[in-house]
C-alpha cells in the first residue's frame, strides 16, 4: 500500500489485556476501501506490462491493455 492505514478492531471482540482497543496496521488494501480499486489496477498493470507479456496500456483509458503483434496473418 502507498499510505499507512490504521484500523481499530471491534472492541466487543478484540481488546488488549488492559482493556484498550486493538489497533492494527493494514498490509494490503481491503475490499471496500477507496484505495482498493486503484491498488488493484496498479498491481494488474505491473503484471500485464511485464517484459514477458509485453502488453501496453491504452493512452485514452488506463484500464484497457492491448498486445501489439508484429506477425501478419
Amino acid at each position: 500500500m502507498d499510505e499507512s492505514i490504521l484500523m481499530k478492531l471491534p472492541t466487543d471482540v478484540y481488546r488488549e489485556e488492559n482493556g484498550n482497543p486493538v489497533i492494527v496496521k493494514l498490509k494490503k488494501s481491503l475490499y471496500g476501501l477507496k484505495q482498493a480499486g486503484k491498488l488493484f489496477c496498479k498491481f494488474l498493470k505491473s503484471i500485464l506490462t511485464d517484459s514477458q507479456l509485453g502488453m501496453q496500456c491504452c493512452a485514452h483509458d488506463m484500464c484497457v491493455f492491448h498486445l501489439n503483434n508484429d506477425e501478419t496473418s
